[in-house]
């Protein structure tokens, strides 16, 4: 009977210590990449909640300013920003859009018989120095 060699070194058991290291960067670099989606997503969702706040904000301005339409027809409600009549409704906004640059502005444009809402405010999450606005168009 012919004995055979063992080679114990050229089969291999088990993985190496290279390829845990490899798999853990990988694992590493993914987890990261979700991070980083997380952030992304929790910056645009607190971005969307405020446009909504100003969205049901301006509906308010906008209802108050049908609720008297009588002066409202007159051109009385042109305000410009930071107005000593809006310092309430200001507050409101400047609270609720956690930003204390909030400007809205109205303008009556005659020729149409309609306001212009524009509320104005900055949003540096969706970059640095942006500024957001938004408008509605009412007809008292």
């Amino acid at each position: 009977m012919k004995m055979r060699p063992i080679c114990v070194l050229n089969r291999q058991k088990g993985v190496t210590l290279l390829e845990v290291l490899i798999a853990m960067l990988v694992l590493g670099i993914g987890i990261l990449g979700v991070a980083g989606l997380q952030t992304a997503s929790l910056r645009n969702v607190q971005s969307s909640y405020e446009r909504s706040q100003a969205v049901i904000l301006m509906d308010m301005l906008a209802e108050t300013l049908r609720a008297d339409a009588r002066s409202a027809r007159l051109g009385n409600y042109d305000i410009e920003c930071d107005n000593a009549a809006l310092a309430t409704w200001t507050g409101m906004v400047r609270t609720a859009l956690n930003n204390d640059s909030a400007c809205v502005e109205i303008d009556w444009q005659a020729d149409t018989a309609t306001y212009v809402l524009t509320l104005s405010w900055s949003d540096e999450r969706i970059a640095l120095g942006s500024d957001s606005s938004l408008s509605l168009r009412v007809t008292p």
